[in-house]
């Protein structure tokens, strides 16, 4: 009789190049470990891709295939591995991603030892802090002891950076089935959010794993969305997100302070990106989400405490035109000064309604500043990605004639940046910081996160 596989390890492909997807199947199939399933959910890939899967399948008897023939999207595959899973452990790599050799042994050693939690959680390392010429990436981002459910909701764990990221946890596969947990299928990015916290509100036992398991790969192919799904499909999945979120803690009773401190770290960054993406929208879509947000108010309104829901407050036209206005009021000198060279530092869809504003001013942009360097002299938006040290080198005699705006939705990444230009010599009065606070979408959340320690 075939043993019951303990881990099921559901990897979504959508045309993953074929050396990376190669690193990724091999690094959990050279463990040699007979308790792991592998369940590789083909999201419509190129027939190649199809193809180099099933050969793969015909090597490896732990291998499941689920081939779809359209993309449907990351949050519809991995809810098809799922449903297809086995273990009584689910956890989740990205094709373009690996794990650590011999880990998976000592992972199956603590869930034994440890009597089955509901969630294992182990460390990462990524090639992030190599990409910005950074220090060595180090995950400290908890103690390793057993926590229980109310040491988690005290504030007893500092969870530094990627908590909503799916690879890092092994998730008893009745917990979810039991409390009806699956992606929303309408969720293009961010769809972990309401996952991890449904997952982590219905979870009775935890257990740190003091071991880096997951190797978590940046490079030029998962960098930008925004060629394959449009601002409208984004805001959608993620109004859905912050909806099942809402509705989830209403229906399950969940009144304690600390849960729903705890749930809010997440609604308000999915609330966030909303609106900055919201802001990308052309008057019709704007109309529509108004329609939707109006249908809920009441229910929203009822968790204001934790909630900075502003544009529940006013219309999101409204809201535009603030966040607009608050533009404009930030950039004004820049018209007595149009002679200076303006570089945006941040190549992302953060951005966007900045540059709107920027080139509906016919303000000179030259360009991004990035430190990522798979994005150097590539082109977003139409304008071509620098990079900041070749930049500042090159154009050392005109520091004092630059301006570069900050953009990025986290006050913290914000200060970062500022902090390493600073190290390459720009000059503070140089800068403008766009961040959440200067978009004023914030009320609350500087007071919640920092109870958290969330550092983003």
């Amino acid at each position: 009789m075939k043993e019951k596989p303990l881990i099921s390890i559901i990897i979504p492909v959508y045309n993953t190049e074929f050396k990376l997807l190669k690193r990724c199947l091999n690094s959990i199939i050279n463990q040699k470990v007979s308790f792991v399933e592998i369940i590789i959910v083909n999201d419509g890939s190129t027939t190649k891709v199809k193809k180099f899967l099933f050969n793969y399948k015909r090597k490896c008897k732990f291998i499941r295939i689920v081939d779809s023939k359209k993309n449907c999207g990351t949050s519809i595959s991995k809810n098809k591995g799922l449903k297809k899973a086995k273990g009584d452990y689910i956890n989740f790599v990205d094709s373009d991603d690996c794990i650590y050799k011999n880990t998976l042994k000592k992972i199956k050693h603590n869930i034994i030892k440890e009597n089955f939690p509901d969630m294992i959680i182990a460390k990462y390392n990524t090639n992030l802090s190599e990409m910005r010429g950074e220090k060595k990436f180090k995950d400290g981002s908890f103690t390793y002891k057993n926590y229980d459910k109310k040491y988690i909701f005290n504030n007893k764990i500092n969870f530094t950076y990627k908590i909503d990221c799916l690879w890092r946890y092994f998730i008893r596969r009745k917990l979810v089935i039991k409390n009806n947990i699956s992606f929303e299928p309408t969720a293009y990015k961010n769809e972990d959010k309401e996952f991890m916290v449904k997952t982590f509100l219905s979870a009775k036992s935890f257990f740190f794993v003091n071991l880096i398991y997951y190797y978590y790969f940046l490079h030029n192919k998962n960098l930008s969305w925004t060629d394959r799904y449009s601002f409208y499909k984004v805001c959608l999945g993620n109004y859905n997100c912050i909806k099942n979120i809402i509705f989830f803690l209403k229906e399950n009773k969940i009144n304690d302070e600390k849960k729903l401190e705890f749930a809010f770290i997440f609604l308000n960054d999915l609330v966030l990106m909303l609106n900055l993406n919201i802001l990308n929208l052309d008057f019709n879509q704007v109309k529509i989400f108004q329609n939707k947000i109006n249908k809920q108010r009441k229910i929203f309104n009822f968790y204001h405490k934790y909630f900075f829901f502003e544009f529940l407050k006013a219309s999101l036209k409204e809201n535009i035109d603030r966040i607009n206005n608050i533009f404009l009021s930030k950039l004004y000198f820049l018209d007595q000064e149009r002679k200076r060279k303006i570089y945006v530092y941040g190549a992302s869809e953060y951005a966007l309604p900045l540059l709107k504003v920027l080139r509906k001013k016919h303000y000179p942009i030259l360009g991004f500043l990035d430190s990522n360097f798979y994005r150097f002299d590539k082109k977003t938006y139409k304008l071509k990605i620098f990079s900041t040290k070749d930049m500042l080198i090159k154009l050392k005699k005109y520091k004092n004639d630059m301006i570069i705006i900050v953009c990025h939705p986290h006050i913290q990444t914000c200060k970062r940046i500022e902090r390493r230009l600073i190290r390459l010599g720009v000059n503070k009065k140089n800068m403008i910081r766009l961040d959440e606070n200067i978009l004023g979408l914030f009320s609350s959340f500087t007071k919640i996160s920092s109870n958290y320690k969330f550092l983003r």
